[in-house]
């Protein structure tokens, strides 16, 4: 069980549409705060395992080191296929070896934002939500990068391990 960090981000914008694109970008089927949508991960990192596994087709058995795997909510496993080679090629070029490690370095925390609060007042924005171990540096970043004609003001606080700071 992580520590929690909790978190909170200000955008302050020149103008109600800016905000509207802003709020836009952030939202994704996760809700308003939504990891994925502004910085997703690759699919064959999303998907892919390593490992050994076999697979039959063709008349054939045949053993692989990285597959495709979708699951569901629970765990459970819908669909599992070899890589083409061509996500073979990608899985492999990717700089972190799983998602977890990916998220860790391009988000600043290994899962997404849980229970955000948004707070609209068409030119400020306020978002409070929690993550685990640290804050979403990496998201930030990206924010900043993406939007560079807005404020990001954003604060942490891991009251377990005494820390917290802007950044």
């Amino acid at each position: 069980m992580p520590n929690w960090c909790e978190n909170r981000i200000t955008i302050t914008t020149e103008t109600e549409d800016k905000m509207a694109e802003v709020l836009a970008a952030l939202r994704g089927p996760n809700g308003p705060f939504d990891f994925e949508a502004i910085r997703p991960a690759p699919v064959v990192l999303q998907h892919g395992v390593r490992g050994d596994r076999s697979f039959e087709g063709e008349g054939r058995t045949v053993t692989v080191e990285c597959w495709f795997e979708l699951r569901d909510g629970e765990g459970v496993v819908l669909e599992a296929r070899p890589f083409t080679a061509a996500e073979i090629a990608e899985f492999r070029a990717q700089p972190h070896a799983t998602l977890f490690d990916w998220r860790c370095a391009e988000w600043g925390c290994k899962w997404p934002a849980q229970d955000v609060d948004l707070d609209d007042d068409k030119k400020t924005a306020t978002l409070q939500f929690d993550t685990p171990w640290d804050p979403p540096t990496g998201i930030v970043a990206t924010l900043r990068a993406r939007f560079p004609d807005i404020q990001v003001t954003a604060f942490f606080d891991t009251p377990d391990l005494e820390e917290a700071g802007y950044y």
